[in-house]
């Protein structure tokens, strides 16, 4: 959330912050659970802050649409494909099992 920008940016963060006190009051009371949630909305914020001064912001309006099918999803997500190839415009990708 802290690295991408969308129209909603503000909401989202906002309601970031609301769950993060919710979690907090939670956590003073002596729920470990609510002290787990805590402490990982806060770390995922500061490595967020951190990837964004690295990075820089991302633009969720500008990012390429590359229509992808069934068979491309299986063979990146659990590696099972022969041979692949995805042509985009002059780059060519070319997995195979070795």
């Amino acid at each position: 959330m802290t690295l991408v920008e969308t129209r909603f940016k503000a909401i989202a963060f906002t309601h970031l912050l609301r769950r993060l006190a919710i979690h907090s009051a939670l956590c003073g009371k002596g729920s470990t659970k609510s002290c787990n949630i805590t402490r990982a909305i806060y770390d995922s914020l500061l490595l967020g802050f951190l990837a964004r001064e690295k990075l820089g912001a991302l633009s969720l309006y500008r990012a390429p649409y590359v229509r992808s099918g069934f068979k491309e999803l299986k063979c990146f997500t659990l590696g099972a494909c022969e041979e692949l190839k995805i042509v985009h415009r002059d780059v060519v990708y070319s997995k195979t099992k070795a």
